[in-house]
């Protein structure tokens, strides 16, 4: 049995308080019948029966401020179904749940929609009924951005990182946080978390030599010159001997 989240604020938001007892009711059906995308086939016959009531669904339609969509099809969408319900869908494609909402977007002709949904963090949830901030899509809060792929970071956390480590070891950072988060399916509550509490670390200690291939301090290559390139007897760029 499917589960879905809910705002339990939707009660105080007035574009639901305004609404017929029917059209609120009819709302809730919306959420609960439409597929793991948000898409609802729109028998609004059946919906009726189930509800026990006519709807006007135009004034529902009119309430949700364009969160509601008529696909070219007839079904019906919750324009931010996936963004609410299944969090940044789009970075963790690869991961086992996602993939089968992936399949399904691609076969609603929606991906390329909802990518662009992702691909702007700027964006916030409208708030009808499913949103997780304080406005009903104002935008309040900062948003964040997409640093690499699958890594979000707002501006202010960005430049603390920049900084604090420069700009190298960051954009490395990001590297490095992307990689692994496409690689393994993981994520994070706050990317931004996740890099100063082991990613960053690790770029640091690339860059300083430490590691398993471990430079010698102040030894300079005789064939390339570079310092602190010795491991193993060579250096580590060109394999130029240690003198």
């Amino acid at each position: 049995m499917a589960k879905r989240f809910i705002d339990t604020s939707i009660w105080n938001k007035q574009w639901y308080r305004k609404l017929g007892a029917a059209e609120k009711v009819a709302w809730l059906y919306l959420l609960t019948s439409c597929d793991a995308v948000g898409v609802w086939d729109a028998d609004l016959e059946l919906a009726e029966f189930s509800i026990g009531s006519k709807v006007d669904w135009e004034a529902l339609r009119t309430a949700a401020n364009g969160n509601i969509e008529v696909l070219e099809n007839g079904k019906w969408w919750v324009v931010d179904f996936c963004k609410y319900q299944h969090g940044d869908l789009i970075s963790h494609r690869n991961s086992g749940p996602v993939r089968s909402y992936i399949s399904l977007l691609s076969k609603h002709g929606l991906l390329e929609r909802v990518e662009e949904q992702f691909a702007n963090s700027c964006q916030t949830v409208k708030g009808i009924g499913l949103g997780k901030g304080k406005g009903e899509g104002t935008g309040e809060g900062e948003g964040k951005e997409e640093r690499a792929p699958g890594v979000l970071l707002t501006t202010s956390e960005h430049d603390k990182l920049v900084a604090k480590y420069g700009v190298d070891a960051t954009t490395a950072a990001y590297a490095k946080l992307s990689a692994y988060k496409l690689q393994s399916g993981k994520s994070y509550k706050s990317d931004y978390g996740a890099i100063l509490h082991w990613v960053i670390d690790e770029v640091v200690k690339k860059a300083k030599g430490e590691g398993p291939r471990k430079a010698t301090e102040g030894w300079e290559c005789p064939t390339c010159k570079r310092v602190n390139t010795h491991t193993g007897g060579m250096c580590v760029y060109c394999k130029g001997a240690r003198e």
